[in-house]
């Protein structure tokens, strides 16, 4: 079977979707060694990616009857990792917030703590789709698994608006507005300035943000 993506999909969701509670047994099948090399982050996906989801196996084990037997799922968990930062781009260290992530089965709310960094990591559903982080009074929109790769204009834009460098405002890329947030992220980052998010601004953009 072959999954194709859609917006807002990460690979957990699709593999619970399929029945798969470790997505890596999906991830790692042979028939999507290629998107392995496109997409390093299997959750960040593009629309249209396709997914290969191998046929599920079924395993029985024999036990003696009249006895209590424990048996291990193979579960790989979801995690949420967020650093919140003020307005000048510093890190809220020891910052008090409130957490909600929502999947097909409605919200969960937690308030959280900031560690020493301003860093949140939570583990979250596996077919989490998107949530809120709300501090001093502010409302942060959350869409998880929205990230496209950073080699698409999606998905530069998406990481220069996180960062605090694009604008823009809308579904559609104000180019104007890209590039100049492109120029503005090479400058504080030590880099040729020329407005192109080439291959070295994609990768530093990368790890500056995180993923």
């Amino acid at each position: 079977m072959v999954h194709e993506v859609k917006q807002g999909e990460h690979l957990s969701r699709i593999a619970r979707l399929h029945g798969f509670r470790n997505p890596d047994t999906v991830w790692n099948d042979a028939g999507n060694s290629s998107l392995r090399d496109l997409r390093p982050n299997p959750n960040v996906l593009f629309p249209g990616d396709t997914i290969t989801i191998p046929d599920r196996t079924e395993k029985q084990e024999v036990r003696a009857t009249g006895q209590l037997h424990t048996f291990s799922v193979d579960v790989q968990p979801l995690r949420l990792a967020l650093v919140i930062k003020d307005a000048n781009s510093d890190p809220l260290p020891n910052e008090q917030c409130v957490l909600a992530v929502s999947d097909i089965f409605g919200p969960v709310t937690e308030t959280l703590t900031t560690d020493a960094n301003g860093r949140i990591d939570k583990e979250i559903s596996p077919v989490a789709e998107g949530g809120e982080v709300r501090v001093r009074g502010q409302v942060y929109f959350l869409k998880i698994g929205d990230l496209d790769p950073e080699d698409q204009k999606s998905g530069q834009r998406a990481r220069l608006a996180n960062l605090g460098y694009y604008f823009g405002e809308g579904a559609d890329i104000d180019e104007d507005e890209l590039r100049t947030a492109v120029e503005e992220f090479q400058c504080d980052n030590d880099l040729f300035v020329d407005g192109d998010c080439g291959p070295k601004t994609q990768k530093k953009l990368k790890a500056v943000h995180g993923c």
